[in-house]
């Protein structure tokens, strides 16, 4: 949705990743319905970037009531010249960071599709981006599955809002058919806008259960987070 009403006072929003792989690559989409023109800040992060703090920085302006979509869009930037992308063939995964140049998102909506081809097509998942302060304790994931036909992922993001430090997680997974807990990830680091995923969660940590669902809790650390799943098509 369109940040619109109380929560046009937020300040930074977080796309929670931006891809560039052999397999994967991510479209950015930024919509502007307000009735002038709007300038955003980004701060995109990731451990391909050959700068020293990993950041690549720029602006994009979208005229009133206009939407702007860039297909391949670290290959764009790659185009456009922004300086602290790489050549192509490293693989890029990070979020991305956002900031109104006056200000506000009231009227602004930003998101991106992730996805791959195959079977004649392109397979992937569209998300908005967040209020980059979205979790400051804890929060449930829920409907994971881990079967033949079905897999799932987690990720999580450290927006850094508060500082530069890292925070640390433990996360709970429970088997949905019982509500018993099964398994826990602790002490999971992951460094100020850094974003991590855990494939396969199920399988990985808690062999057997076929579909539950995961409580992640910041256990060290000052930084608000974004953690979310993916359900995949394809077991493997």
């Amino acid at each position: 949705p369109l940040l619109e009403g109380a929560l046009f006072t937020v300040q930074t929003l977080a796309l929670p990743v931006i891809v560039e792989t052999t397999a994967f690559e991510s479209e950015l989409v930024i919509t502007n319905v307000s009735a002038s023109a709007r300038t955003i800040r980004f701060q995109f992060v990731a451990d391909a970037n050959p700068t020293p703090d990993s950041t690549v920085r720029f602006e994009l302006t979208v005229p009133a009531r206009t939407q702007q979509i860039f297909p391949g869009f670290v290959q764009y930037l790659r185009s456009i010249g922004v300086p602290g992308i790489g050549p192509r063939g490293a693989s890029y995964a990070g979020a991305l960071f956002a900031t109104a140049a006056e200000g506000s998102f009231e009227g602004l909506f930003l998101g991106a599709r992730t996805s791959a081809q195959g079977g004649g097509g392109r397979y992937g998942l569209f998300y908005p981006a967040l209020p980059s302060a979205a979790s400051t304790t804890s929060t449930w994931m829920l409907g994971l599955q881990q079967n033949g036909e079905t897999r799932s992922n987690v990720a999580l993001v450290n927006t850094g809002d508060v500082d530069a430090n890292p925070i640390t997680f433990n996360i709970e997974l429970f088997d949905g058919s019982t509500g018993r807990k099964v398994s826990t990830i602790e002490g999971l680091s992951l460094k100020a806008k850094g974003w991590t995923q855990l494939v396969t969660l199920l399988a990985q940590h808690a062999p057997g259960v076929t579909q539950g669902y995961a409580r992640v809790t910041r256990v060290a650390g000052s930084n608000p987070f974004i953690a979310y799943a993916v359900i995949n098509d394809g077991g493997q």
